[in-house]
């Protein structure tokens, strides 16, 4: 291979890494039960945290019934997974007195599409058996005929091949550059003494 091929492969490599990195997040939610407690946040879009007028669905996967939460809201925040800063929007839904099972849990007006994927709902299994005598601190649930999703989780999705999420402020891009751009020179000389 040409010297002038490796040092634009090296570039090129660097700039795909850097903006594979440069995807913003999704828009999606972050669930969390606690015995019976379920708190679901929504996370990257502020504007859609609890109340919403059209309020936040239950889904439950085994026999598909679906319930309208009461316009219960919480302080808490729910961490999402593999991140070490609470990215979780507030305030959060509370649902309270869930007997077990899985469940999808999602707005009845889906989030707008935003980041690098919008997420119809997250699922949330709930493993503790219902008290008797629970109570609500809120209002319960109402039923409803149907929820917006069907089979896949996604309301849009960029489907942009290699791409991991990261804020679009990554620090870590001019470095990804100036490393790709470095090694390439690395290679040019160590090929120019070897023929000398």
């Amino acid at each position: 291979m040409r010297p002038q091929s490796v040092l634009l492969t090296a570039v090129v490599l660097a700039v795909w890494v850097g903006q594979a990195r440069a995807v913003p997040p999704p828009a999606t939610y972050c669930g969390r039960a606690e015995g019976n407690r379920v708190i679901i946040c929504n996370e990257l879009l502020n504007t859609r945290t609890c109340p919403q007028p059209e309020g936040m669905l239950r889904q439950n996967v085994a026999t598909g019934r679906v319930m309208r939460l009461g316009q219960h809201c919480t302080d808490e925040r729910v961490m999402p997974p593999n991140v070490t800063r609470d990215s979780s929007k507030g305030p959060c839904y509370l649902d309270e007195c869930v007997p077990p099972g899985t469940y999808r849990y999602g707005l009845a007006r889906p989030l707008e599409c935003a980041g690098s994927a919008s997420y119809y709902y997250v699922v949330v299994k709930v493993t503790s058996p219902l008290p008797p005598d629970c109570k609500r601190s809120g209002p319960a649930p109402a039923p409803v005929k149907r929820a917006p999703w069907k089979d896949s989780p996604y309301v849009c999705s960029r489907g942009c091949f290699g791409c991991v999420v990261a804020p679009r402020e990554d620090p870590t891009l001019p470095l990804l550059l100036l490393g790709g751009g470095l090694a390439g020179l690395w290679l040019l000389r160590r090929r120019r003494r070897r023929k000398t």
